[in-house]
């Protein structure tokens, strides 16, 4: 079950977890990066992810560098054994 809400003080008592889409507007281009980040539903939950919004971010990024770091070498391995 899903439901939107714009005001975090709102939510549905079945709803067990909130998706929080973090939008980034690319300064330059016309291009607009989309992600949506699963949180609990409870509200002290949500004011931490409010406060601390910068540095969800900050590691949001730092796991997509690490994942695609290990793609690369993972492929750059199976490069080498052929």
């Amino acid at each position: 079950m899903a439901q939107r809400y714009l005001d975090p003080s709102e939510h549905h008592p079945q709803c067990s977890f909130r998706l929080v889409s973090l939008v980034r507007r690319h300064c330059g281009r016309k291009t607009t990066t989309f992600m949506a980040v699963a949180i609990d539903d409870n509200m002290e939950t949500l004011r931490f992810f409010q406060e601390n919004v910068q540095e969800v971010i900050h590691n949001v990024k730092r796991m997509k560098e690490l994942e695609a770091n290990e793609r690369h070498t993972a492929h750059a391995k199976r490069g080498l054994q052929e």
